[in-house]
């Protein structure tokens, strides 16, 4: 939260960054979602992109819910939700804290996605973890059983070093709800994982 780097770091469609995941989607036959910071003039926009297994660019949203409090520089929310049709189904992105609010969730809803992918920043001091990915758990299951669709909800592992919440860790447990809320799987504790698990979508 609140890394200043953002801003000098921050491009509009970065296409050296895009470049690299469009590379590795077409490497490897896979559709990819990854979050970034997005400059647009002086504007900076929390931002996910989702690209297909050509290396094409689907979708891209802005977060919405900014947690002003926690950013410097400031973030302008975006304003849209959307849902792109793919090979799979329809997907829809979120970012993190956009799922704490029911109006966002109910314009994802009234998209009917088949899977809703959504990146968290979800950090905490070190002592409260690993018990802190029990409320991660519990937001991705609400919010797959809001828009009722299975949600893809990752976390990022490592050290926020800057900003009010510097020291905090992200503490990773990446979890994967299907659309009734149940858990059907959770990434490890403060680490780099990677999961491979079937749901059915819809």
């Amino acid at each position: 939260m609140g890394q200043p780097r953002g801003a000098r770091a921050g491009r509009s469609h970065p296409r050296g960054e895009l470049h690299r995941v469009a590379e590795l989607a077409r490497r490897y036959g896979t559709m990819i979602c990854i979050g970034m910071v997005e400059k647009e003039g002086n504007r900076l926009y929390d931002s996910a992109v989702l690209i297909g297994r050509d290396g094409e660019l689907l979708l891209k949203h802005r977060k919405i819910n900014i947690l002003s409090h926690l950013m410097f520089p400031p973030y302008t929310p975006g304003d849209g939700v959307e849902a792109v049709e793919t090979e799979i189904g329809r997907i829809g992105v979120l970012i993190c804290a956009d799922t704490f609010r029911e109006d966002i969730l109910e314009r994802m809803r009234e998209r009917r996605p088949d899977l809703l992918i959504v990146p968290y920043g979800w950090a905490a001091p070190r002592d409260r973890w690993p018990g802190h990915g029990e409320k991660l758990r519990e937001t991705v299951s609400k919010a797959a059983r809001f828009v009722g669709a299975p949600v893809a909800g990752t976390d990022l592992v490592g050290m926020i070093t800057h900003g009010p919440w510097r020291g905090y860790i992200y503490g990773g447990q990446s979890v994967l709800a299907n659309s009734k809320g149940e858990i059907l799987a959770v990434g490890a504790d403060r680490c780099s994982d990677v999961l491979v698990k079937e749901v059915e979508l819809g």
